[in-house]
């Protein structure tokens, strides 16, 4: 049974009463080709009068309806058609259409109730950006003080605080989080969390790095991880200590032991049951300030690999730096970063590594210069 587009226009018309008389004839011409037809127009008018019911719109009056359609259609035998709601005559179409009508419904219902549930309950998310070049600052509700590093985005439900206090971040996050034994604030990245209660916690999860690292300056905190397979772990941290958490490719022994220096280990790797999915490093005694001055006007730097440093340098400065040799990544730098300009920065740099630079625009290209290398080696 096809439904063509002028059918359906003449059961609107009716439906809303503007049908004229020629129109009439057409449809009940189409009513009398077959019950299958009939029941369609059941089916249709039925879920009408009922839309306008769950709308709390102004009730569908078949009757007055039908009054007005009478004349037109002259009583014919799809006036006597319809009139089974003033007899209640139950015929085999009206049991169809009353089936019918309890599916849809009870469909309807539930579709009204579920879509209205939804758009008053479902919470909605606040979601701050720092854009690479920027660092911004920011209070929760509660009163928990958050820094983001460049590139990076806090995301958080506006029922914050109220059930639970839990954020999303990807990038560099510094919290001072509010005490709260109630609530308990957790920081989720994508693949850990770390649960605290009134602790000053940095956090950075910058998701090109493959590595999250948590530095606890002051209170508790709990680090978590459950991976695709339900593998877990949970790890305590204590004030001045951090944990480098490695994912994707295992990371190898050689883990640079720049970060080990002057340092006490607790453990280098993971050796549970997926020796290949994850490494961890923990260190104690830490100066977190090496770790949390990013958000300051003195940034302290220590023993950084230098191609570390550029991917930081590249979001702090919103520039583009290319190293024109591999043998660049393996130099590290010390010292202190303030207000000085790219080009400062860079003139700084060369004074400290074996190192030649040129500008372009927002581009830098550092090259190896090999006679300050040799001049570099002499000293070290």
């Amino acid at each position: 049974m096809e439904i063509t587009e002028k059918i359906k226009q003449l059961i609107l018309d009716y439906l809303q009463g503007n049908i004229q008389k020629k129109e009439a004839d057409c449809l009940k011409s189409w009513l009398d080709i077959d019950n299958g037809n009939k029941e369609y127009f059941e089916k249709i008018k039925l879920s009408w009068i009922l839309a306008g019911r769950l709308s709390n719109k102004k009730r569908f009056d078949e009757n007055q309806l039908w009054n007005n359609l009478q004349p037109k259609l002259k009583q014919t035998e799809v006036a006597s058609h319809f009139k089974y709601f003033k007899k209640i005559k139950i015929n085999h179409t009206l049991k169809i259409a009353c089936s019918w009508l309890i599916f849809f419904l009870l469909g309807t219902s539930v579709t009204y109730w579920y879509t209205s549930y939804n758009i008053e309950k479902q919470p909605q998310k606040t979601i701050v950006y720092s854009p690479v070049g920027a660092r911004n600052h920011i209070v929760l509700p509660d009163g928990t003080s958050v820094w983001l590093n460049s590139g990076s985005s806090l995301e958080y439900q506006d029922d914050y605080n109220l059930n639970k206090r839990e954020v999303k971040l990807t990038g560099e996050g510094y919290f001072q989080v509010t005490p709260g034994k109630r609530h308990p604030f957790i920081v989720k990245t994508h693949d850990i969390s770390i649960t605290t209660l009134g602790t000053i916690v940095n956090v950075k999860a910058y998701p090109e790095e493959n590595m999250i690292t948590t530095t606890l300056v002051n209170g508790q905190a709990i680090i978590e991880r459950t991976d695709e397979k339900n593998i877990a772990f949970t790890l305590s941290m204590e004030p001045q200590q951090k944990v480098t958490y490695y994912y994707g490719e295992r990371v190898s022994d050689a883990t640079p032991d720049i970060e080990m220096r002057d340092a006490k280990r607790d453990m280098s790797q993971n050796k549970s049951s997926v020796p290949h999915l994850f490494s961890i490093l923990k260190v104690f005694d830490v100066n977190t300030d090496i770790y949390t001055s990013w958000k300051d006007s003195s940034w302290y730097v220590e023993s950084e690999r230098f191609d570390n440093l550029i991917r930081m340098l590249e979001r702090r400065y919103k520039i583009s730096v290319t190293l024109c040799s591999e043998e660049l990544k393996n130099y590290s730098f010390s010292g202190t970063i303030e207000n000085e300009t790219p080009e400062q920065l860079f003139e700084m740099l060369r004074l400290t590594l074996p190192i030649d630079y040129t500008f372009q625009t927002n581009r830098v290209f550092i090259h190896l210069d090999e006679n300050l290398k040799k001049e570099y080696e002499r000293f070290i």
